[in-house]
């Protein structure tokens, strides 16, 4: 069975890292829902892709740069508002596992400590890069996974870090690479296909999560 996972709340059909989006991926079933965790000036949590507010917000600067008392002023899209991690935490529990991706160093401890409060942490994957990766698996027994970037997937260095996932961009995963992480130990999550055509050549190979910005379209192909 290939799971499913709604990229950032839910992707394209409502404001990314939003609780709107958190509410979308639960009503469609989708079996995680990712999200990105920045922190801010006031050493805050805040769900957020970019260093900066401006593709996802009406404001402008720096996530850094900003308390999260400033940032949860701005409009998210359609009037919702960039949650905390913690916010995002106690909306998805017992509703929908999370895939937490750290965006930067100097959160690990945070991040880890709030799942951990939480008592989210057996529904709660850590994703990010190596040195990252290096320190969550220092200070916890969280599940994690490794993203890789490009085409040159370091499975060794993904199972030496303890990992349990492999997170490949779908553009660079092929049936190979595939049995090679199965045959060291790690599921492979990959992302992020928005057509038809690539979630149903994913599921083939054999990947065993598929993340969509689309996650209507992949819960629905995931069915079938």
């Amino acid at each position: 069975m290939t799971l499913s996972i709604s990229h950032r709340g839910a992707g394209y059909l409502e404001p990314e890292n939003t609780l709107r989006g958190i509410r979308k991926a639960i009503e469609l079933k989708a079996d995680y829902a990712e999200v990105d965790v920045r922190l801010t000036k006031d050493r805050k949590l805040a769900v957020i892709h970019d260093e900066t507010v401006e593709r996802t917000t009406n404001g402008r600067g720096l996530v850094r740069e900003m308390t999260l008392k400033q940032l949860q002023k701005l409009d998210a899209g359609k009037g919702d508002r960039i949650p905390a991690l913690e916010e995002v935490l106690a909306e998805a529990k017992g509703r929908i596992k999370l895939l937490v991706e750290l965006k930067e160093e100097g959160l690990e401890q945070q991040a880890v400590d709030a799942i951990e409060k939480s008592g989210f942490k057996d529904a709660a994957i850590i994703s990010s890069l190596a040195q990252l990766l290096r320190r969550v698996r220092q200070i916890s027994k969280l599940k994690t996974g490794l993203i890789f970037l490009g085409a040159d997937w370091n499975v060794e260095l993904a199972a030496k870090l303890g990992a349990s996932l492999a997170l490949p961009n779908f553009h660079y995963t092929e049936r190979g690479l595939i049995v090679k992480a199965h045959n060291a130990g790690l599921e492979v999550f990959t992302g992020n296909c928005d057509s038809e055509y690539d979630v149903r050549i994913m599921k083939a190979i054999g990947a065993d999560a598929i993340s969509s910005n689309r996650p209507d379209m992949l819960v629905r192909m995931l069915s079938k």
